[in-house]
């Protein structure tokens, strides 16, 4: 007997191509996951700079933006998603995660201070926003997808 003749065939084949879709829709899924994470953690990003004195006069933030190179957006981008494990990360005790956030950031290529400024610059522009965005997404494209 022929799975044709039953009608089977054509949904297993159906069956087939909904699970093919299904794999690219779930990986598609995940990076919009990686991005919103680390979205949220740009939106966490002030944290960092609580043990840091205060500055004396905030930068206009149109022009703090215009300053901002191509390199530190994506090294900015690199500490984000570092920054994003690291908290994350239910290995690192509470009181370490501050020391261990301002190292992942220096090891990304900024200050924290830096990325702070970045963060909060970004806030307020919405080209810079898209900038980040990009570059984040370019990073996880060269970055392995996390097994889940």
């Amino acid at each position: 007997m022929s799975l044709r003749g039953c009608g089977r065939g054509t949904r297993l084949e159906a069956l087939a191509r909904g699970h093919l879709f299904f794999v690219f829709w779930s990986m598609r899924m995940i990076k919009f996951r990686n991005v919103l994470a680390i979205g949220a953690a740009l939106i966490a990003a002030p944290a960092l700079a609580q043990d840091a004195p205060a500055p004396a006069a905030k930068p206009a933030a149109p022009a703090a933006a215009a300053a901002i190179t191509d390199a530190e957006v994506k090294s900015f981008a690199k500490a984000a998603i570092a920054v994003d494990k690291v908290n994350k990360d239910a290995g690192v005790p509470a009181a370490d995660k501050g020391k261990k956030l301002a190292e992942v950031v220096t090891t990304a290529g900024l200050k924290p201070e830096r990325f702070n400024e970045i963060a909060n610059a970004s806030g307020a522009d919405t080209a810079l926003q898209k900038r980040i965005q990009d570059a984040i997404v370019a990073e996880q494209g060269t970055a392995p997808a996390p097994a889940k």
